[in-house]
């Protein structure tokens, strides 16, 4: 391939390939295959190859198709997984890539902020009432706590955390943002998600620096070091207290000594786990063998490698959209940062969520874009060739 990017594509693409090439798939047949799976390789080839663009007019028939393919989902999986953050994020997402168009672009972001306002009126009133709209997994531990249509606390507010940086880019009033945004944070003081505020505090960080363009950047994050160290104070405090936040730090601490001790080759999908509690990961509130850091999963499953690849790559992405930043370019970043935030207010399941398809996205949208604007210089250069020729 001419691009780099491109042939880390490629080698991403081949994780997903290794993960449904297992053993137990050979063994089984493709009665082992989660939905995820075959939505992603049914999807892959789709992004990678076609030409396929279905223009839909009417937003009522957008929004009746996004909710179709999530129902899909949803009756394909259990309850508990379809309900999690990332289902209807990503079908929204493809429903965009198939659509494939840029003015689409604010569609997609006014869409993303009317579920926030939507979300953050629902955690409100079950906060105030304690009544819960939908029966969620932990109910009976909530505690009148804002817990929506995700089977836990610190899933809905990282599900709000996302989505702030999307609502400072929508096209709402200046009140509405201001009155929804407020909720939210209040939501997720009150739910106690100490990994939430600090993302929060990193997304205002990003709208300064990406969006208000301000020239005083030593001061903006001289101001944003003073709110993180306060926020650490108020997170190392809760650690001694034996909050959720000082499990992480533990299986943190043990992920990196799993990817220490399998630095090249990682231990294999479905080796992971295992291989964290044989590491010292002790039996606790809070704790699974998941790390809850997508860095940490991809290099412990698949060696330091493809963690140094990733990390290339978001650079590389990052850097782009800073030198030319527009709603499509935000659009991305956005993305860009979610999944890497989501995974550690939660957890990333590399085997079980879109975590492959959310990095490669804004990849082959940049790889779509350049390969444009080389045509387009191309063309530009056959034009001036043929006038300097005429001219002779």
């Amino acid at each position: 391939m001419k691009s780099k990017l491109g042939f880390i594509a490629l080698l991403m693409s081949a994780l997903v390939f290794h993960d449904f090439f297992k053993i137990e798939a050979f063994k089984l047949g493709l009665l082992t295959l989660t939905y995820q799976r075959i939505v992603i390789i049914a999807i892959f080839p789709i992004i990678l190859f076609s030409k396929l663009k279905i223009n839909i007019k009417d937003n009522f028939l957008r929004i009746i198709i996004i909710f179709a393919i999530y129902g899909l989902l949803r009756i394909c999986g259990n309850y508990r997984e379809a309900l999690v953050i990332y289902f209807p994020l990503i079908t929204f997402i493809l429903i965009y890539i198939i659509v494939n168009k840029e003015s689409e672009i604010s569609f997609c972001i006014n869409f993303l902020a009317t579920t926030f306002i939507l979300f953050s009126i629902i955690g409100f009133i079950e906060i105030k009432t304690g009544y819960h709209f939908v029966e969620t997994y932990h109910k009976s531990n909530t505690k009148g706590l804002a817990v929506g249509m995700y089977y836990n606390e610190n899933d809905f507010a990282a599900f709000l955390t996302t989505m702030i940086f999307y609502m400072l880019l929508s096209s709402f009033p200046i009140l509405v943002k201001f009155f929804s945004i407020s909720t939210a944070i209040y939501i997720i003081y009150l739910n106690g998600s100490q990994t939430c505020l600090l993302g929060i505090v990193t997304f205002v960080f990003l709208y300064f620096i990406f969006i208000i363009r301000d020239k005083n950047i030593r001061f903006i994050m001289f101001v944003t070091a003073i709110v993180l160290v306060c926020i650490f104070k108020k997170v190392f405090i809760n650690i001694i207290l034996k909050s959720s936040l000082h499990w992480r730090f533990l299986m943190y601490q043990t992920g990196v000594k799993v990817c220490m001790n399998n630095l090249f080759f990682g231990t294999g999908i479905g080796n992971y786990e295992k291989a964290m509690y044989d590491y010292g990961l002790v039996e606790a509130p809070f704790v699974s063998a998941n790390p809850h850091n997508l860095f940490l999963e991809l290099s412990g499953q698949f060696g330091i490698i493809w963690l140094i690849l990733l990390i290339y790559l978001l650079i590389q992405l990052f850097l782009y959209l800073y030198k030319k930043i527009n709603k499509n370019k935000l659009f991305l970043l956005g993305l860009l940062y979610i999944y890497p935030f989501v995974s550690i207010a939660s957890s990333s399941s590399l085997g079980k969520n879109y975590t492959y398809l959310a990095l490669l996205i804004p990849l082959v949208l940049l790889k779509k874009e350049r390969s444009h604007r080389y045509k387009k210089s191309y063309e530009v250069l056959n034009d001036y060739r043929k006038e300097y020729n005429n001219g002779k």
